[in-house]
């Protein structure tokens, strides 16, 4: 009895641990707001917006995510931030969160800098 007891213990054990697991993985995906904040600091970041001429301006994809000075799924930068490493990182962590299962607009961001930024 003493034995039977045990083994039916450690089988709910067993099932609750498995369960929970499971559950905790579900519940674990992720909402993207990791990767759009960090790509939101990127994009705010002076240095990365610095420009003379419209020419120094370059629009970035940002995926599903749509910065509040971005549009449509795109968003501006200069030239040296958008051939970055860090912006690479970043763009492909916001495509991998978010599977680009999303509906865009169909607009297109104009590269433009005024009075030394670029997007505004």
């Amino acid at each position: 009895m003493l034995n039977m007891t045990l083994a039916t213990l450690s089988r709910n054990t067993f099932v609750r641990g498995a369960f929970l697991a499971g559950f905790s993985t579900l519940t674990s995906c992720s909402d993207c707001s990791d990767e759009t904040k960090a790509a939101e600091r990127f994009l705010n970041q002076p240095a990365n917006l610095a420009c003379q001429a419209d020419s120094d301006c370059k629009v970035v994809n940002t995926g599903c995510y749509t910065s509040p000075k971005g549009f449509c799924g795109q968003a501006t930068v200069n030239a040296q931030a958008a051939t970055s490493s860090e912006w690479q990182k970043l763009s492909k962590a916001l495509s991998e969160c978010d599977d680009n299962d999303c509906t865009q607009c169909d607009g297109a961001l104009l590269p433009r800098c005024v009075n030394g930024v670029c997007g505004q």
